[in-house]
Parts: C-alpha cells; structure tokens; sequence
C-alpha cells in the first residue's frame, strides 16, 4: 500500500511541476540597501558550524551546504539563543544560477545571487530574513546583487524589497505538456 500511495504522489508531482507550469518569478537588484536589524546573530557558513542547520531543516542540507561550500558559495545562518533559524546563501564567480528551474542565468564577474533561503517558521515574522539579505549586501557592497522569488511568495517578497530590492525583471513561465514558454520583461 505504501509503494502506491509513494507512486501516486510521484505521478501528482511530475504533473504538477512538469507537465502544466503557469508561474512568474521576479528578478531584483538591490537598488539602495535600507538597513535591517533583528533579534538574530548572522554568521558565516562554515565547515565547523555546518551541522546547525540541524535544528530546523532536514539532514539533507548538511552535504548540499558542503557542496555548496567547496564551490565557493557564502553561507549565512542567523541564530536566535545559539540556534539556528535562517539560512541564506550567495553564488559568485560567474555560475550560472537558475531563478527557475527553467530559467537559467549566467552570472556576470561582478554579480551576485542570493538563493536557498529559509526561515523556521516559528521564527517568521521577526524580520530575521531582511536582517540576513542587509548582512549579505554589506558584506559585498562591491558587487551587483541580485535575488529572485515566486510572485506568489508575498511574505519574501515584502523581506526583499524592505532591505532596498526593486524589481530588475519578471519571467513569465508555462509549460503545457513538456512545451516550454518563457517570456522576459526587463523593468529596469
């Protein structure tokens, strides 16, 4: 019984995410950084810390954090009472980073993409995350910094554009039927 309802869900989830898309996911650059604070201490990922991510998140993200890591990624973690509560994490060095799984993007040398962001959520609410993305934007003030996020994701999208993120451009994605539509509407 287990194998089929495991089989079901496979089947929903393929169908749901590849078969019909209809989404619009929003490109920002930080336009002029709008200081954040919080309750929450943000630290650097490391190798040493890496396993604080335990408190909130699945097991899973350790060795995706350490791949992460030997790519040269920055890892943030904030921390309320020595536990950890957020991550964040920034790509550099000309990769190619994907707003959507269907829409990559090639980073420039002198750009940055913030992505792999969460909060636990009995945290949420506390401005934790404008706090990090703040962090991360005055730890690389040299850089053109860019993050993307889900039109529907309002609770980010408020974090974002609070910290000083205006909209750089909007990607109309659909798929019907394994038939990719993307559309690209630069607004600045």
């Amino acid at each position: 019984m287990r194998k089929i309802i495991k089989i079901i869900k496979r089947v929903y989830y393929f169908i749901v995410k590849r078969v019909y898309v209809n989404e619009k996911i929003i490109l920002y650059k930080i336009d002029k950084l709008i200081k954040q604070e919080s309750e929450a201490s943000v630290k650097p990922v490391c190798l040493e810390n890496l396993q604080d991510i335990l408190s909130f998140q699945d097991i899973k993200y350790v060795s995706i954090f350490e791949q992460f890591l030997k790519i040269g990624d920055k890892g943030y973690y904030a921390y309320i009472k020595d536990k950890c509560v957020h991550r964040s994490w920034a790509k550099f060095n000309e990769q190619i980073v994907y707003p959507h799984w269907t829409a990559p993007l090639q980073l420039k040398k002198e750009e940055l993409y913030i992505h792999y962001c969460e909060t636990a959520s009995e945290v949420r609410g506390k401005n934790i995350y404008p706090h990090v993305l703040s962090t991360i934007i005055e730890n690389n003030s040299n850089k053109i910094i860019l993050i993307s996020v889900n039109k529907k994701n309002i609770s980010s999208i408020k974090g974002i554009e609070k910290v000083g993120f205006c909209k750089k451009a909007e990607i109309n994605i659909q798929i019907i039927l394994g038939f990719k539509l993307k559309r690209f509407k630069i607004i600045k």
